[in-house]
């Protein structure tokens, strides 16, 4: 029998326990790969506590290669799918190389992204919850406002650095602000001029009630919970825009805030727009054994999947790590009866319950049925998602975490990850390559000492001080097509490709200078 090759998009809930479960069943018989950004799996209900310090970011996060064995992992971007070829095209490396992988079965897995364009200014000005990144940024920010509000002789930016707003009162939403809130209350001790009555924390949610998801019991328990500890909950409400200064709620109050964190407004990633699938809601519309509607080998799990529970057109999978793992065993399972010829079964699964922490050792739950709160529910959450972490070692640092947090000061270390410049001077040698036929620019590239040659089909010119090359291959959407080598030592500038066209649009006199020739 012909080894099939499995290739699954994304490596989130979804994805990974797909992959792990078809390398438990099938490895021997089927070529399994995973393509990923990133070459770890975010444990995503973590994400607060990492925000708020209570365990490192390393400890969210396991190494691809190390939960999947037998599976072969690759990092990198996926740039198009072609479903009549059956071939995936990707970039990776630095050179932004394009490379390509076949398929018999594909999944897609690769959720969903955070869409907050909606709301004018959040893309500039708010922060999100999605991911490592960005829990680190969050925490890192919140610190450096209240670094900054305790030197401040200025009420004005004093009252906006501490002042935090967060959208969604689901339970991102809900465990972000309770973790904040502990982590601002807790640092206070170390900064002597600001005050717990000066902190305004905000949770800004659109529906009637926050934790929706939540027996109404629970929901009213967690929102007086919050509001006993100086969180304001701002019920059927939006936000209609945010400033680099203040943000404009729907109601028509404008505060002054340096920090929004938006835990709300995913959408479909723009990979799906360019592929001939049936959506719903944005989603990749499946039949309930998980195939993608008209496709015999292309399949969806996760948040990029609509999944029926039942014949009801209203009752979909929620997008829950909990349901994502069980989609994963029986997405597996029909992909194995697919290749031995047998029916594949429906996915149909009952949720167990949910839970929420709400931080200083409370929580919610609600489990078969029973409804649990306070520390009794803080408990169950801490075991519940301990119990989730894919090894051992992750088990035990992330519990020793929680013991230690209970009893020393929170870590108000700031320490601001590397940021790549959108502007940056190069250097290279004699003779180096700079770029060579079939990579993509990253920039513009500005020679500010030395020389640049060009080599196009046989064409060669030189770049001197002052000039620049690349604009033509970013406009036209295209790689390189010939090669770009120092004649001698050089210092160039680069311009980010992301900055170089915003300069463009926004300049006339700039997008005369660099049209498409």
């Amino acid at each position: 029998m012909a080894i099939s090759k499995i290739v699954i998009i994304g490596g989130g809930f979804g994805g990974v326990f797909t992959a792990k479960h078809l390398s438990r069943r099938m490895r021997d018989n089927v070529q399994i790969e995973l393509i990923n950004r990133d070459n770890y799996f975010t444990f995503q209900p973590l994400l607060p506590e990492v925000a708020a310090g209570v365990i490192s970011a390393a400890d969210a996060v396991v190494p691809l290669r190390a939960m999947l064995k037998g599976v072969t992992v690759r990092q990198a971007e996926v740039i198009g799918i072609d479903l009549v070829e059956k071939r995936i095209d990707y970039q990776q490396g630095s050179g932004r190389l394009d490379n390509f992988s076949h398929f018999d079965h594909l999944v897609l897995a690769m959720g969903q992204q955070v869409a907050v364009d909606r709301i004018p200014g959040m893309q500039a000005h708010g922060l999100t919850m999605k991911n490592l990144q960005d829990a680190f940024t969050l925490r890192n920010h919140v610190l450096n406002c209240l670094e900054l509000a305790d030197v401040t002789t200025r009420p004005e930016l004093k009252k906006k650095y501490l002042t935090f707003v967060i959208v969604g009162g689901g339970f991102s939403g809900v465990e972000t602000i309770g973790e904040l809130e502990e982590l601002i209350s807790r640092s206070l001790r170390f900064y002597s001029n600001v005050s717990r009555e000066e902190i305004r924390l905000v949770l800004v949610e659109f529906a009637g009630r926050i934790l929706q998801e939540m027996p109404t019991e629970l929901a009213s328990y967690t929102a007086r919970k919050l509001v006993l500890r100086g969180i304001e909950i701002m019920l059927n409400t939006a936000l209609s825009s945010v400033t680099v200064n203040d943000v404009t709620f729907s109601n028509g109050e404008v505060a002054p805030a340096a920090t929004v964190v938006a835990t709300v407004g995913n959408g479909p990633s723009p990979l799906l727009g360019q592929l001939p699938l049936e959506l719903s809601r944005g989603k990749i519309a499946v039949s309930r054994d998980l195939r993608a509607k008209g496709h015999q080998n292309i399949w969806a799990v996760g948040d990029a999947a609509a999944i029926p529970l039942s014949e009801n057109p209203d009752a979909y999978a929620p997008p829950t790590a909990q349901f994502a793992v069980r989609e994963a065993k029986v997405l597996a399972n029909n992909i194995a009866a697919t290749l031995q010829g047998k029916v594949t079964k429906p996915f149909n699964y009952k949720s167990k319950g949910s839970l929420a922490s709400i931080g200083v050792q409370k929580g919610v739950a609600s489990i078969f049925g029973f409804r649990v709160k306070g520390f009794p529910a803080w408990l169950l959450w801490r075991w519940y998602y301990l119990s989730f972490l894919p090894n051992v070692f992750s088990k035990i640092r992330v519990l020793t975490n929680w013991i230690l947090d209970s009893s020393i000061p929170r870590n108000t270390v700031r320490l601001p990850p590397r940021v790549e410049q959108g502007t940056k001077v190069v250097h290279y040698r004699a003779g180096e390559i700079i770029f060579s036929s079939g990579m993509h620019y990253d920039g513009l590239y500005v020679v500010l000492e030395g020389r640049v040659q060009i080599e196009v089909e046989g064409k060669q010119w030189t770049v001197e001080p002052g000039g620049f090359f690349g604009e033509q291959t970013i406009l036209a959407g295209i790689r390189a097509r010939g090669v770009s080598k120092t004649l001698e030592d050089s210092k160039l500038l680069v311009l980010g490709k992301k900055d170089f066209l915003a300069l463009r649009e926004a300049s006339p006199d700039v997008k005369k200078l660099f049209s498409i020739v």
